[in-house]
């Protein structure tokens, strides 16, 4: 299921998701990354959620707080082709 790829955000971070992150997007937001229309509904609150997954593993004290800071509104083609990248491969 997908592979580790990385962004540039306040710094070069490591997004990987597994399965457990996407039972725990889908606890967090009751979506399915899977539903076939996901990607035309997501919105900035799915984005911060997924990427929240992806990386809170690698740094455990990020709250998604802490995640949205991260993505600035111009940034979000890059973070989405990021998350589509770790999932898809």
């Amino acid at each position: 299921m997908g592979k580790s790829t990385t962004i540039m955000l306040d710094k070069e971070r490591r997004i990987s998701l597994d399965g457990n992150d996407m039972c725990d997007f889908q606890e967090l937001t009751g979506k399915n990354l899977f539903n076939a229309n996901f990607w035309k509904e997501i919105g900035p609150k799915d984005i911060v959620a997924l990427l929240w997954v992806a990386l809170v593993k690698d740094e455990p004290t990020l709250t998604q707080k802490d995640v949205g800071k991260l993505i600035q509104v111009g940034e979000m083609e890059k973070v989405i082709t990021a998350l589509s990248d770790a999932i898809f491969g």
